[in-house]
């Protein structure tokens, strides 16, 4: 059964448009739930080929899903960018870390937030050449929070050692990153899928297709 979810929710967001560095605030909505995609990463699942997603995430404040997304991706106006507020870019600097062999040294120190500057800036240059985002509405924090949370856990245990073998995940410090393939520590144990939310996740994905005018 869940299997046959994830593979719908793929069909599903192959609607909605994706967005990356360049995108506008108004090219997605106020508040939501963001799938991330890495350029290099596709899953089959029962014969069903799809772009993989690699992260799934939310945020806190109000209206502020542009804003959550562009702290992924760093400044507008340089490569500088701040993993101290986003654990996305925290797990992939790790990563990059270790694949280049930089240094336990200097992975202390990105892992401690002393976020050394020109790590910052191989993740900002990184996530704007490999990583895009689908999103769908919820307008309530507490309901995207659930959301999210299902989502991770329903992504995270399907289809276990689904990344690509030059996956940069493969090298992350993370073990929940590098055994269930999405740059997610929490709710990748399943746990979440106790509280059945995919009502929700339909809603959400009905009143996203209205908001890109696809629906009357």
């Amino acid at each position: 059964m869940n299997r046959e979810k994830v593979v719908e929710i793929y069909n599903l967001l192959e609607r909605i448009p994706e967005i990356g560095f360049k995108s506008n605030k108004a090219d997605l909505p106020l508040n939501g739930v963001y799938f991330a995609y890495e350029a290099s990463e596709s899953v089959n699942i029962g014969g069903n080929m799809f772009r993989r997603v690699v992260r799934i995430g939310s945020h806190l404040g109000q209206g502020n899903l542009f804003n959550r997304i562009r702290s992924h991706y760093g400044q507008v106006n340089s490569l500088k960018g701040n993993s101290g507020r986003s654990v996305f870019r925290k797990l992939i600097g790790a990563a990059i870390i270790k694949r280049e062999n930089i240094g336990e040294v200097k992975l202390h120190d990105w892992l401690e937030e002393t976020t050394p500057e020109e790590i910052e800036h191989k993740v900002s240059k990184y996530l704007r050449d490999n990583v895009t985002f689908r999103c769908i509405a919820i307008e309530k924090k507490d309901e995207r929070l659930e959301v999210e949370s299902y989502l991770i856990s329903l992504f995270a245990r399907i289809e276990p050692g689904k990344q690509s073998p030059g996956w940069l995940g493969n090298d992350s410090h993370c073990p929940k990153v590098r055994a269930y393939g999405i740059w997610n520590r929490k709710d990748t144990d399943g746990s979440a899928l106790k509280n059945e939310r995919w009502s929700n996740v339909i809603s959400a994905f009905l009143r996203t297709y209205r908001y890109y005018g696809m629906l009357s």
